[in-house]
């Protein structure tokens, strides 16, 4: 090569490289690194590993494993959706390698699974994308930000979705503990754990080795930062007291809208109009002062699922929900607009009132705060919703915080099943970023 045509290269190479940072710059702008919708349009967003529904976004380095992605767009039009991977450190702050150390890939590429909606009232365009892919690969463990771009006019920001990985090279033994403050044996569930490093020498665990318990999968109430309290030859003993514990909360309250055939237990009301249908939720009450009552919940997630298309009637689980793996639930689902009521004979002075859970990212989202209706006595709200199956909760929120409390409005009952995550990062002298080296989810029911 030439020493013109080589300089040109460069001069062509250095140019794409600075306009991509600095477009990609542009884009990020608002960035939160953690799961938020960032454009209205999009709607009903899954996120989950391949192998199941209700897995947690956790996969294995190297493993054939997945995480899949899906979500509509109700601009109901075939778009230019891109998407990146950023890896992150422990505490989800973005690290300084770089992206060709943690991607065999490119920088960005594009999502190319798109189907428009099938006989539905409401149109969208669906979109579905697996990480990883042949054309993205990842290449060492840690925490992990998909962002995913409308590029179809101006680039700009649609999503983001955490998840991890792991290269699992220690072992967890947990186990569930009495509450060391008695006070809190009825009410909070307490986790003690070791973690085994067979051949592999720790030097300094208090600086290297991290601990974070995640409730349900949840990251706005995770335990972070966890140091070991005791080391013994090859584990390193995680036992606090009043340290790693969590609210037990409650049973997750159910709405099943998978059909728009016949009113589900949970419904009050089924209309259908010419732009799209109208559930009606029977009138939950506050359960803080209630008897507990064991049923069945998915621990405040949800699953897209259509039960009134009839080739899906051989399709069934034995846990009650269809293949997810029959893609037509996703476009052939239809949306509605449910109506939350919660039953209130006064309104929470100078506190609001929200829906919780997977639905809403965990978040305090406006979409579902609700209103008080005086006249009723009951809080009000409502919400577009895609057919399928949703968990959530109530939760009260002081005016102009943001720490929300579901005591008032679910209570707080020890026999209340919950799944805890429970990841180990370790950071060996000298490593520019934090091992993901072990993780394991066991439920406080089934652990009993």
């Amino acid at each position: 090569m030439n020493h013109i045509l080589k300089y040109t290269l460069f001069f062509l190479i250095s140019i794409t490289s600075f306009f991509t940072v600095n477009g990609q710059e542009e884009a990020d702008e608002g960035l939160l690194f953690e799961d938020h919708v960032y454009l209205n349009n999009i709607r009903a967003v899954t996120w989950h590993r391949s192998d199941s529904v209700f897995a947690y976004p956790i996969i294995t380095l190297n493993s054939y494993a997945s995480m899949v992605l899906g979500f509509d767009d109700l601009d109901a039009e075939i778009k230019t959706y891109t998407y990146t991977v950023q890896h992150c450190d422990k505490d989800w702050k973005p690290t300084d390698i770089m992206q060709l150390e943690y991607i065999d890939g490119f920088e960005e590429e594009r999502i190319t699974e798109a189907n428009f909606s099938l006989g539905t009232i409401t149109p969208y365009a669906h979109y579905e994308l697996n990480i990883p892919n042949e054309e993205t690969k990842l290449k060492i463990s840690g925490n992990y930000l998909l962002k995913i771009y409308d590029d179809e006019d101006e680039k700009k920001l649609a999503l983001t979705r955490r998840f991890m990985v792991v290269e699992p090279k220690m072992g967890i033994k947990p186990k569930f503990v009495l509450p060391f403050d008695v006070t809190k044996s009825q009410t909070h569930h307490e986790i003690d754990f070791e973690v085994t490093h067979k051949n592999i020498k720790i030097q300094n665990p208090l600086a290297s080795v991290s601990a974070t318990v995640l409730q349900n999968g949840r990251w706005d109430n995770a335990i972070k930062n966890l140091a070991p309290r005791i080391r013994k030859t090859e584990r390193l003993i995680y036992d606090f007291s009043d340290a790693i514990i969590f609210e037990s909360g409650n049973e997750f309250r159910q709405l099943d809208m998978r059909t728009y055939r016949l009113l589900t237990e949970d419904m009050a009301n089924l209309e259908e109009y010419e732009d799209g249908y109208f559930v009606e939720l029977k009138r939950d009450v506050k359960r803080r002062f209630k008897n507990f009552h064991t049923r069945f919940d998915v621990n405040g997630q949800f699953v897209i699922e259509n039960m009134d298309d009839s080739q899906f009637s051989s399709d069934r689980l034995v846990d009650g929900f269809y293949n997810y793996s029959h893609s037509d639930h996703n476009m052939r689902g239809d949306y509605a607009i449910a109506r939350f009521k919660l039953k209130a004979p006064q309104n929470f002075e100078n506190e609001d009132v929200y829906i919780i859970g997977k639905l809403t990212d965990w978040k305090l989202n406006e979409e579902f705060k609700m209103k008080y209706d005086a006249e009723k006595f009951e809080y009000v709200a409502d919400c577009l919703l895609k057919q399928g199956y949703y968990n959530y909760q109530y939760t009260v929120v002081p005016k102009g915080e943001k720490k929300h409390t579901h005591v008032e409005t679910e209570g707080n009952f020890y026999e209340a099943d919950n799944d805890y995550t429970i990841l180990i990062y370790y950071t060996p002298f000298g490593s520019q970023y934090d091992h993901l080296v072990a993780a394991r989810t066991i439920n406080s029911y089934e652990s009993r």
